[in-house]
């Protein structure tokens, strides 16, 4: 099977994390509703840390006190995309 990734990146949403200073929660925002089936944590060699189950989400809070500081990879995958994002804790 061929896909034109060039169409299936534009269907991806808009997505933007963020994390307030001295808070231990990982906040994901959707511009768009996402229809995730699975989020996931993973570092940057592919581990994963954490699999989420989730459905139609605008927002999703991610518990990330027990994550050591590092580069991580949060993966939100549905039926039809996926969607990953880069993230650093300090």
């Amino acid at each position: 099977m061929i896909v034109d990734l060039e169409k299936e990146i534009a269907k991806l949403p808009g997505i933007k994390l963020f994390q307030k200073p001295g808070k231990s929660e990982l906040n994901s925002l959707f511009t768009n509703k996402w229809f995730s089936s699975e989020s996931s944590i993973l570092d940057i060699s592919g581990r994963v840390y954490r699999r989420i189950k989730t459905s139609e989400i605008n927002k999703l809070d991610l518990n990330v006190s027990e994550l050591n500081s590092g580069i991580y990879l949060i993966k939100f995958t549905s039926k039809d995309a996926v969607a990953v994002e880069k993230w650093m804790k300090i």
